[in-house]
């Protein structure tokens, strides 16, 4: 039993160093081939980072693929109608048998309340056709970290009951917390934004959880991708 110890505990590091060396894996569903290739050729076009696989259904899926899928894998499912909390509810669970699976749905509408409904109902993202490709490959990175994605500008501009009006950073921050939020969607450490704007590291952080709080982000991954879809943000 000693001896066979250290050959099981160096498998399973190699087995887990593989897999997080693999790039990450989009599984695009939609019944028309027009779409989905579309779809796929814009990402790809954009990024490397991951592989990007489509097919007409979920059964086409199952029945085609080599393997199980990989940890992480993110199925991003186009919708081009409202969708009932059954039908989304049904997926979930036909995918829930697939492991460590997310679904995102990409839809045509931007009804919130749809939005807030298939959160509810399990998915882990709902990116509307209107954003951008690189803030949907944004949305797809933080859902494959763990996180939820909704549009922003979506949710606030129903907070501020005028659906037609945007709300952007000027709206909503202190002109230092606009500056912190920029600097933070460029990456920067509290160190560098406290330098860069002379001052304490301990504002900065004051900062930081006032904006998060406002966003809803619970962390700075997250805010950064929620803060990039808000009107006026340079994205």
């Amino acid at each position: 039993m000693a001896d066979r110890r250290p050959s099981l505990t160096r498998s399973g590091a190699e087995e887990i160093s593989r897999l997080r060396e693999q790039p990450a894996a989009i599984i695009i569903i939609e019944a028309r081939q027009l779409i989905r290739d579309c779809l796929a050729s814009s990402l790809l076009s954009q990024s490397r980072d991951y592989e990007v696989e489509t097919f007409s259904s979920l059964t086409e899926w199952r029945r085609e693929r080599s393997s199980p899928p990989r940890p992480g894998t993110v199925v991003l499912r186009y919708v081009s109608g409202p969708r009932c909390r059954k039908e989304i509810e049904r997926e979930i669970e036909d995918l829930a048998v697939d492991g460590d699976v997310s679904l995102v749905l990409l839809s045509d509408t931007e009804d919130v309340d749809e939005m807030l409904e298939a959160i509810a109902t399990g998915a882990k993202g709902y990116i509307p056709t209107t954003l951008s490709l690189d803030v949907a490959r944004g949305a797809m990175s933080l859902v494959r970290s763990g996180g939820v994605f909704i549009p922003s500008g979506s949710l606030l501009s129903r907070r501020a009951g005028k659906p037609g009006d945007p709300v952007g950073p000027r709206q909503m921050f202190t002109p230092r917390q606009a500056a912190v939020l920029e600097a933070v969607q460029h990456g920067k450490a509290n160190k560098v934004i406290a330098y860069e704007l002379d001052l304490k590291e301990s504002t900065v952080k004051v900062h930081v959880r006032n904006v998060m709080r406002k966003l809803g982000a619970h962390n700075r991954t997250e805010l950064a991708v929620l803060s990039f879809n808000l009107p006026g943000s340079g994205r």
